[in-house]
Parts: structure tokens; C-alpha cells; sequence
């Protein structure tokens, strides 16, 4: 049981975090023309709802909401985008992936 545990949510934060990637990236030079654009990182949102404690769901709306946010902002140049990269602006994603280590800990078989 803990190992299916583990593997389900393994796939969902996986599935998360690199959708959220997709789209952070797309949000800093891109405006949202489509909001299909949105669809698979809610989609993936919803499956987190289903299966997640809810420190991690939070963390989980948080990171989707810093991303529709991102996509208000005017496009950034280069030096804004190294500039966030190497700043606390996307400390959002991190929240997210500690939040899912605490809880993959609890259901490993380790």
C-alpha cells in the first residue's frame, strides 16, 4: 500500500512540476492569448486535489497562482529573467517541492 502510495503521487508531483515549468516559461515572455494554455496545469491541479495533504495542495494553488500572475506582467528581457532566476521571486516552486518531499516521506517504504 505505501509503496502505491508513493508511486501515485510520485507521478502527479512530476506531472506538476514540469507543466508548472512549461508554463513559467512560457509566462515570461508570453501573455495568456489562450487560456487552454492552462489547461493540463489545472488538470494536474485537480489530481492533486485528489490524492494530497493539504499543505501540499497549497502549495500546489500557490504556484498556480504565482503562474497566472506571471503571465499579467509585461515579457522580460534577459537580464530580468537571470535576474528572477537568481532571485527569491519563484521561491513559490520550492515551497512546492518540499512540501511533496515531507509528504513522500510519509508513504516510503524506505
Amino acid at each position: 500500500m505505501a509503496k502505491s502510495e508513493t508511486s501515485k503521487r510520485e507521478l502527479v508531483y512530476s506531472d506538476f512540476i514540469t507543466e508548472a515549468s512549461e508554463r513559467t516559461a512560457d509566462a515570461f515572455d508570453h501573455s495568456l492569448d489562450n487560456p487552454e494554455t492552462l489547461v493540463k496545469l489545472f488538470a494536474t491541479l485537480g489530481r492533486i486535489r485528489l490524492v494530497s495533504s493539504d499543505a501540499v495542495l497549497a502549495a500546489a494553488q500557490e504556484c498556480c497562482d504565482r503562474i497566472v500572475d506571471l503571465y499579467a506582467k509585461p515579457n522580460r528581457t534577459m537580464d530580468q529573467l537571470s535576474m528572477t532566476l537568481h532571485g527569491r521571486e519563484l521561491e513559490v516552486f520550492k515551497r512546492f517541492s518540499d512540501a511533496s518531499r515531507v509528504e513522500l516521506r510519509k508513504y516510503s517504504v524506505y
